[in-house]
């Protein structure tokens, strides 16, 4: 027993880095873009955003906590599941109609407090839609957070550096396919 909890603890942990890894990835991207771009997201700006998508998965994550009590817990996996896997191919296939530049609304090739907050709110959209999903299949709420809270920081700040590097393209290509097959393999485990 004792060790079937063990594997069950690391199996939340891992679908939860998981999860916020993948509802993170456009944080990844727009932090690339902006470094080729040579806009810069500073310290402050970067936490606002984190805080901001944290809280948004929190919430989305509690709102789908009575969800998943109207039915059994292999029920509510399943279905948690399945809508996981659906939302996010749904949105990695939508195309955003917004220019990054019009959140650098001063056009100052910095994103400042207030255009972090705009930025952040958009982020965090994607992020509800999968918190409803991965509250459903039981996810650790307190751990995705903590998840979503340190992967929406180093995505930004590390994306940033790498935007100036020539392996910027080949990183941005990839990312939102990347994050999609994670998605799926989360909504499998």
């Amino acid at each position: 027993c004792i060790v079937y909890a063990k594997g069950g603890m690391t199996m939340h942990v891992l679908s939860a880095l998981l999860f916020a890894v993948s509802a993170n990835i456009d944080c990844l991207a727009i932090g690339l873009s902006y470094g080729i771009q040579s806009v810069k997201i500073d310290a402050r700006s970067n936490l606002i955003i984190a805080v901001i998508s944290t809280a948004g998965t929190l919430i989305s994550m509690l709102a789908g906590k009575p969800l998943a009590a109207l039915c059994s817990a292999d029920t509510a996996n399943r279905i948690g599941a399945v809508l996981l896997m659906l939302i996010f191919m749904v949105q990695n296939h939508r195309t955003q109609q917004k220019s990054l530049k019009a959140y650098d609304r001063d056009a100052s090739s910095r994103i400042d407090q207030k255009e972090a907050v705009v930025l952040a709110f958009a982020l965090t959209i994607n992020n509800m839609g999968l918190g409803i999903s991965g509250s459903i299949t039981g996810l650790p709420i307190p751990v995705t957070c903590l998840f979503t809270f340190l992967c929406s920081l180093l995505f930004i700040a590390v994306s940033q550096i790498a935007g100036k590097s020539c392996i910027a393209y080949f990183i941005h290509k990839y990312a939102r396919d990347t994050a999609a097959w994670m998605i799926i393999l989360l909504g499998f485990l």
